[in-house]
């Protein structure tokens, strides 16, 4: 694929070189560092030059062990930081994750987010302890870029946010962000082919604009040799717009309570870490917060704990969050296919989503079954899971044993009865949905599906008297449930007319 910048017009911007499939999107460029190597004690840079060799010579461990003490005593050397990510990555490997994988290292980059706003240093040196274990973790270069931008490292927050954009460069928060860090620390030129991407790939993306002007305006300013004096932020005609601009680029949160709870479960975990109510507790926020991730990550975390290895209700929560959070990816890819219904590539994408969900929920709830055979909520749950995946009778085996728990009885019945549905044994369906909606007082969403299935099986075995009476049940409940008022007009109007 090619990039072409965005030439003089809208933006007022002079033509940028392309970039055709075998250069990187980032070029390589000189570093820039908030602490530049060569303003150090030349024994500082010896110790990197000694870290890279080791890289070379097949000893990233002794290489990580250097740089982890420079980067920490040195935050803002990024010549320090990049051999760093050199080791990291040539101790672990660089292969891409797979769709969902690396949800184990969430809680420790939700750690370091908590402390962020308390201690950034503290932050950026538990980012770096993440990407040791993990390279690719987005979400600890997002960590570390922001502690960077507290810390006010700017170009340390830009080598941060470069790691987390080469992993996902589709990603247009990342990629918004990056280019207003670009145009912050004084890279003009970077910033705009970071935001030529972005407009021609989101034509009408305001904030990518925005930045764009700002820096056409400072590429007109460094044209016109303005910067003679000072940097960069004060020669901008509006400084109130780097104000702005500094100012959006930091993330914040509406729901501050929501986000002291979590600050506080998480203080708890610290001083009790082998609660598993707290766990469970900060899981809970999360979760409440639309934060899937960290809410299963917690989850899994607390299954680590001896307390946590048996209980089987964490097992179960982490599966119900689970799907629950590809459930949302899933609706989102489909919300991008309605906007682009000719693209093959999402179309495939959905479809591995949707192979990979159905695989891990099945497996995962089949081994629940067979380690705990009599926890019937699993069996009810993998029935469920069953039935979905065409696997009638696997499913009805499931389900029958299920109804043995009066927690999941009604819920089992009425499968059992969708299950016998789907082979055309429309009897025993109606059976099973006869036997649920005796077992449920008052009419509830759960109870008129109940009435709603049970009708369609008397239709099916043409008593249509019987049909009627049960959609008038709903009907004298709720008018506007699915198509009843329909099938009771018309019921009337036929008979009327005989």
């Amino acid at each position: 694929m090619i990039w072409h910048a965005r030439t003089t017009g809208d933006f007022g911007l002079d033509a940028i070189a392309e970039f055709g499939d075998t250069q990187p999107f980032l070029s390589h460029h000189p570093i820039m560092s908030d602490q530049p190597l060569t303003e150090l004690d030349p024994r500082i840079r010896k110790q990197v030059e000694k870290a890279r060799n080791s890289i070379k010579s097949g000893s990233a461990a002794f290489a990580i062990e250097i740089c982890m003490g420079l980067v920490e005593k040195y935050p803002g050397c990024v010549e320090a930081r990049e051999v760093l990510r050199q080791a990291q990555k040539a101790a672990k490997g660089t292969k891409k994750k797979s769709f969902l994988s690396g949800l184990a290292s969430k809680p420790l980059s939700k750690m370091g987010g908590v402390t962020l706003k308390k201690d950034p240093a503290k932050a950026m040196i538990q980012a770096e302890k993440i990407l040791k274990d993990d390279p690719q973790s987005i979400d600890a270069q997002k960590l570390l870029g922001e502690a960077a931008i507290l810390k006010e490292l700017p170009h340390t927050a830009v080598f941060a946010y470069e790691g987390a954009f080469e992993q996902d460069p589709n990603n247009l928060e990342t990629a918004k962000k990056l280019a207003a860090l670009y145009l912050e620390a004084g890279r003009i030129a970077e910033c705009i082919r970071v935001c030529d991407k972005i407009i021609r790939e989101h034509p009408g993306d305001g904030d990518a604009q925005d930045i764009v002007k700002k820096a056409s305006v400072a590429q007109s300013m460094q044209q016109g040799k303005w910067e003679d004096e000072g940097d960069f932020r004060s020669k901008l005609k509006n400084k109130a717009e780097a104000e702005n601009l500094e100012q959006a680029s930091r993330s914040t949160t509406s729901e501050e309570s929501l986000e002291q709870l979590i600050n506080d479960a998480y203080a708890r975990i610290q001083e009790e870490p082998e609660n598993l109510s707290n766990y469970k507790q900060i899981s809970t926020y999360y979760h409440r917060s639309g934060d899937y991730e960290s809410a299963i990550s917690w989850i899994q975390e607390a299954r680590k704990l001896e307390s946590g290895q048996a209980d089987v209700t964490l097992e179960r929560l982490e599966t119900k969050l689970y799907r629950e959070y590809v459930d949302s990816l899933i609706q989102a890819k489909k919300d991008e296919i309605s906007a682009d219904p000719d693209n093959a590539e999402l179309k495939e994408e959905l479809e591995t989503m949707l192979s990979e969900r159905k695989t891990y929920l099945i497996e995962t709830t089949a081994d629940l079954v067979k380690r705990y055979p009599n926890d019937y909520a699993a069996r009810h749950q993998y029935g469920e899971l069953l039935l979905e995946d065409g696997q009638t009778d696997l499913a009805i085996q499931q389900l029958q044993i299920s109804l043995r728990n009066p927690k999941v009885r009604i819920p089992s019945l009425n499968l059992l009865g969708q299950a016998y549905k789907s082979k055309s044994f429309f009897d025993l369906a109606a059976e099973q949905f006869e036997t649920a909606k005796g077992e449920i007082n008052g009419m509830s969403e759960i109870k008129k599906e109940i009435i709603y299935n049970l009708a369609e099986c008397y239709e099916k075995m043409d008593e249509t008297t019987k049909a009627i009476d049960q959609y008038k049940e709903i009907y004298s409940s709720d008018i506007g449930y699915r198509d009843v008022s329909k099938k009771i007009d018309e019921f009337y109007a036929n008979r009327n007319k005989s």
